[in-house]
């Protein structure tokens, strides 16, 4: 029988001269994840999450070691929770 991978996300604000993890935001697991590519070949990526306070745009996800700009976050109807929809940054 194989086990499902759990998989977590860092949610962190920039705040004065560096980025500092928001409140509960340093393990967010991860209920679902997809991925696309943009018209600008960027990588383009959606989380799907439990609602957190304090989520909100301009803010920073690192998924993997690879650090993501949150562009919109948006309640998620179908799974009673937040969408996060980001783009990787370049690095």
């Amino acid at each position: 029988m194989a086990r499902e991978v759990e998989r977590f996300i860092r949610i962190e604000r920039k705040q004065g001269a560096g980025w500092h993890t928001i409140p509960l935001g340093d393990r967010v697991k991860v209920w679902e994840k997809a991925q696309a590519e943009a018209d600008d070949g960027s990588l383009r990526i959606l989380f799907h999450i439990a609602f957190l306070e304090g989520v909100g745009r301009g803010q920073r996800v690192t998924y993997l070691g690879q650090a993501f700009t949150l562009l919109e976050v948006s309640d998620s109807k179908r799974l009673v929770g937040l969408e996060l929809r980001c783009a990787a940054i370049p690095g």
